[in-house]
């Protein structure tokens, strides 16, 4: 995977903001793309996340983000703790993001996997 780096230019040339490459001179628009690395780890570093656990559990987060108007550009990680690069629009706090992707993965893994009670992040 590809991750981009971004430069600044003074040059009017911009192959993002149009399909001729040129800023528009009045264009009133805002352009972000605000992505975040986000780590985190099962509570006390507990083992939970066995790796057909992870595949699934990354697809749900993954699904989670899509339903609240954010993007999991890539999602990884080992049995104690996991990695991943958040794209999010200005309008939602990165706290915010993560609070829900925490919530709803531990439900979900408490609804579904009746062995892991126990688990929390």
């Amino acid at each position: 995977m590809k991750i981009l780096g971004w430069y600044f230019s003074t040059s009017k040339k911009c192959s993002l903001c149009s399909p001729r490459g040129t800023i528009d001179e009045n264009m009133s628009d805002t352009f972000s793309k605000l992505f975040f690395h986000v780590v985190f780890s099962t509570k006390e570093r507990i083992k939970f996340l066995k790796p057909d656990l992870r595949v699934r559990l990354f697809e749900y987060m993954g699904g989670i983000a899509k339903n609240n108007n954010f993007q999991t550009v890539f999602t990884n990680g080992t049995d104690d703790h996991l990695h991943t690069l958040l794209l999010l629009k200005p309008n939602i706090a990165v706290s915010k993001a993560v609070q829900l992707l925490k919530g709803g993965s531990s439900k979900w893994i408490h609804d579904n996997f009746l062995d892991l009670k126990m688990f929390t992040w």
